[in-house]
């Protein structure tokens, strides 16, 4: 099985690219596109821009995302997402900054009682 990786092209050739690399291998799938795929595609994108990633997407199993360091998605990485729902595909962000957004028990408590489940 394939997942497309759909991150910010400055991730590209960076720890956290490779960090990346390996989750989605050990969730097991293999990683597209490849690295022979992507220097076709990216000269399809001198042409067609965007488009240029479509099939890729839409020939894996499921889509991987980074988002920005501050949350956003970058208007390629949302195109991405959208042809893979469009797709049916599983669409899953990797997770950022769980050691900031953790919270402790009686946070978590005082956050489930604002939300009315206690």
């Amino acid at each position: 099985m394939k997942a497309y990786y759909a991150r910010p092209i400055s991730i590209d050739n960076s720890p956290q690219f490779d960090r990346d690399q390996a989750l989605i291998r050990a969730l097991g799938f293999e990683v597209s596109p490849t690295p022979e795929e992507k220097a076709a595609i990216l000269v399809q994108y001198k042409e067609v821009g965007m488009e240029a990633f479509r099939a890729s997407v839409e020939a894996s199993d499921a889509l991987v995302f980074r988002a920005f360091p501050d949350g956003s998605i970058g208007a390629g990485v949302a195109k991405e997402i959208a042809w893979a729902l469009a797709k049916g595909l599983p669409v899953v962000e990797i997770p950022r900054q769980i050691e900031r957004r953790t919270i402790d028990a009686k946070q978590t408590q005082a956050m489930l009682a604002e939300l009315g489940q206690r």
